[in-house]
């Protein structure tokens, strides 16, 4: 019975160890198996992390171009507002310089009149509704006056000064005229 014995034990120990390294086995398909979910597992997240850090930079980058977009907008629209606010003040202040300018040649204009009549008055040589020899020389500059003195006689060019010199006053103008009455009435 010993060699059955030791047969039987020798089958046992041989099943035993079968059983051993088949449970060894199983333990190591199980523990790569793990190991290969966990890598699978550990791969999806960083892979989504990194997809969520991706879709953020580029919210994060379309935020700050819209942003500066609305910036540069803000920047133009107040650009324009002050443009328009100048704008306004300039013709604000065109216009009372107009109407400061229209006053004052409006009372120009009735004390030339004022004078006219204390000069024909005073002048009786002078007749009311006498007309120069320049047609509207009241609204000439100096310059389309001195302009049109070319064709006008020593008479016509007396006339002129002495209504210049009684009205307007003009200095250059009046030079003008002497030198023309100085150098006979006809010279340019």
């Amino acid at each position: 019975m010993d060699d059955q014995r030791q047969q039987r034990i020798n089958e046992a120990a041989e099943q035993f160890a079968d059983a051993v390294t088949e449970s060894y086995r199983a333990a190591t398909e199980r523990g790569v198996s793990a190991q290969e979910l966990n890598a699978e597992l550990a791969q999806q997240f960083f892979s989504a992390v990194v997809e969520n850090l991706r879709r953020q930079a580029e919210e994060t980058r379309g935020a700050s171009q819209e942003l500066a977009e609305q910036t540069e907008r803000s920047q133009e629209a107040a650009q324009a507002l002050a443009q328009e606010s100048v704008d306004v003040y300039r013709d604000f202040l065109n216009s009372m310089f107009s109407f400061a300018q229209g006053s004052t040649q409006a009372a120009q204009r009735g004390a030339t009149e004022a004078q006219r009549t204390t000069t024909t008055e005073a002048h009786p040589e002078r007749r009311v509704g006498a007309e120069l020899p320049l047609e509207d020389y009241d609204s000439l500059t100096v310059e389309q006056m001195s302009e049109r003195l070319g064709g006008l006689s020593a008479e016509d060019i007396r006339q002129l000064r002495a209504y210049e010199s009684e009205n307007k006053g003009h200095s250059t103008l009046l030079q003008r005229l002497d030198e023309r009455l100085e150098a006979g009435g006809s010279a340019s």
